[in-house]
């Protein structure tokens, strides 16, 4: 135990002695935090995953949809005499 953290293991047969052995499990790897200057920024420090999806053309269909049903939204009638 280190740091009263228990330790993982992981069951592997072994075909030379056959016999399963325990490995210490790796630990996880934590998301390295690197310090961007502007929130955009930090858009270019996620992982290329070959995705053209067009964020900013989604970002900008949410925003006038938004718009959009603000627009069509029921007001009020007002009763001019």
């Amino acid at each position: 135990m280190e740091d009263n953290v228990p330790q993982t293991y992981i069951k592997t047969w072994d075909p030379e002695n056959e016999e399963y052995v325990y490995l210490p499990e790796e630990p996880a790897p934590l998301a390295s935090f690197i310090p961007a200057s502007t929130p955009l920024a930090r858009l270019d420090m996620t992982p290329k995953t070959d995705d053209s999806g067009h964020p900013w053309l989604w970002i900008e269909l949410c925003f006038a949809a938004i718009l959009g049903t603000g627009l069509l939204k029921p007001r009020k009638k007002t009763n001019d005499k």
